[in-house]
């Protein structure tokens, strides 16, 4: 309702546990500006603590882990390049480690994230998440909207550089669920992709769906950190009935997206790694 209600050109959202950097406009307005065919913009999302009344933004960054690559977890077509991609199964899948770049990508976040109007009208989120209490990778579905609509879907991961927001815990959200609760609708949002795809008119694959979730459950059973030999023999032998055939699996780091660079030559040195964020340049008056 939002986006259709909108008037500007560009459409930004924002978690209303969320601070936006005093530049944050300003540069959401310089990347769709520099970024050939951009729809959609996510930026760098910051967790933080309120300490003594002033932001205390977390050194923690979760290490980046290499999903697996097998033909049944391929993206769907048109994405081969992106750096997060749903999969034929109808899995929202990482291939490469986004950090201190701009990358294409559907790894989306709602807390910061804009899109040209244009490119996301007749989204069709509230039919797609009709039941849903969660709405899980809904940002990711938006992304995806711009890029049936023509565009590019496009991850910011430098503070240097992109739009950053300090995402505030601890603190009271219209939007956050806690417990079990969160767990059973992100579960159930999950297993709703592979059919939401299809709405789409996303070509997908049922029989990569079954495989993808058959996989799932062989890895909760194995030990972790072994090699998979076993973990494919047993794939290979179950998935006969499907009509499948196995192949073995690549790291997808070795597959990582190569696409032309997003950023113009004359644009800022995108560095392999994240400049340090400064906090001064969020206002946190109201925290």
């Amino acid at each position: 309702m939002g986006i259709r209600l909108s008037r500007g050109d560009v459409v930004l959202f924002l978690d209303d546990d969320a601070v936006a950097d005093a530049r944050w406009i300003e540069r959401y307005e310089s990347l769709f500006g520099r970024v050939d065919r951009c729809g959609g913009i996510s930026g760098v999302v910051v967790p933080a603590r309120v300490v003594d009344g002033k932001p205390a933004p977390s050194a923690r960054r979760d290490a980046w882990r290499p999903g697996r690559e097998i033909f049944y977890r391929r993206p769907i077509a048109g994405l081969e390049d992106y750096c997060a991609a749903f999969s034929v199964a109808g899995q929202l899948l990482s291939r490469c480690d986004p950090e201190g770049r701009i990358v294409q990508s559907l790894g989306f976040v709602g807390a910061n994230m804009g899109f040209r109007r244009e490119a996301v009208l007749g989204s069709r989120l509230a039919e797609l998440y009709s039941g849903s209490r969660r709405c899980a990778h809904n940002e990711s579905f938006l992304a995806l909207r711009a890029v049936i609509s023509g565009y590019r879907a496009c991850l910011c991961r430098d503070p240097a550089h992109c739009p950053a927001v300090l995402h505030i815990s601890g603190h009271p959200s219209l939007t956050r669920m806690s417990g079990p609760y969160q767990e059973l609708w992100s579960q159930y949002d999950c297993a709703k992709n592979f059919h939401r795809l299809r709405k789409m008119g996303v070509r997908t694959s049922t029989p990569a769906s079954r495989l993808s979730r058959m996989d799932d459950r062989l890895a909760q059973e194995e030990p972790s950190g072994q090699a998979t030999g076993l973990h494919i023999r047993s794939v290979r032998a179950r998935s006969a009935s499907c009509g499948a055939r196995s192949t073995a699996i690549t790291s997808a780091a070795s597959r990582s997206p190569s696409g032309p660079p997003l950023y113009p030559p004359s644009g800022p040195p995108w560095t392999s790694s994240p400049a340090p964020l400064d906090v001064s340049s969020f206002d946190t008056s109201d925290l």
